[in-house]
């Protein structure tokens, strides 16, 4: 049966019910993570392109601060999935996240970041910037020193980039920390291992 035809039927039976649903199948799974934490968490997101993330981490986490970080400049690899341009992805964002205070817009490319401002140690760090192999490195070595002890770095299409999930599970087994996945993103907690050694 169809997707929509299914949460229709859901939605007309068990209102509540379908309210759930819906809140699962629009949060990405690494926002759910920041919700389950329960706190105020400082964060930033690499790559925003329309803002849509970015709303979904301010409405369904009590974010303190988000760092907003994306230079909105055309590149060779963003040409071929870029529905919009990205100078009209930058005035949707700015649109769509006008009434949230506490966000902070950083116009750089992130490795700019540390000269360009002084960062308190985040609580987390969302990668969904440039999906090369070079630049997915660069995005989780930054994120690396710029995150206290404990923070959850993450990011998006681990399952449709196969230069993400090869850098990713490059990460994980460096660092030695417990990876997860579930589609479309992938995370890890910062100086925590958990797996268990023989």
């Amino acid at each position: 049966m169809h997707r929509r035809l299914r949460y229709f039927i859901v939605k007309k039976i068990a209102p509540n019910l379908y309210k759930n649903a819906m809140r699962c199948y629009k949060i990405r799974p690494f926002t759910r993570q920041l919700a389950d934490l329960n706190k105020t968490l400082i964060g930033a997101e690499i790559g925003v392109y329309r803002g849509e993330n970015a709303q979904e981490i301010l409405k369904h986490t009590p974010t303190i601060l988000l760092y907003l970080i994306d230079p909105y400049e055309e590149y060779e690899d963003a040409k071929s999935w870029n529905r919009i341009s990205l100078k009209e992805a930058e005035k949707e964002a700015h649109e769509r996240l006008k009434n949230f205070s506490q966000v902070h817009w950083i116009p750089c490319k992130s490795e700019s970041i540390i000269e360009w401002t002084s960062f308190e140690k985040l609580d987390f760090v969302y990668i969904d910037g440039n999906h090369t192999t070079f630049h997915v490195k660069k995005d989780i070595e930054l994120a690396l020193k710029i995150t206290k002890e404990g923070a959850i770095i993450g990011g998006h299409d681990y399952f449709g980039f196969y230069s993400v999930k090869e850098v990713v599970d490059a990460y994980s087994l460096l660092l030695d920390v417990d990876l997860y996945t579930e589609s479309p993103d992938w995370w890890f907690f910062k100086n925590v291992r958990t797996k268990t050694t023989k």
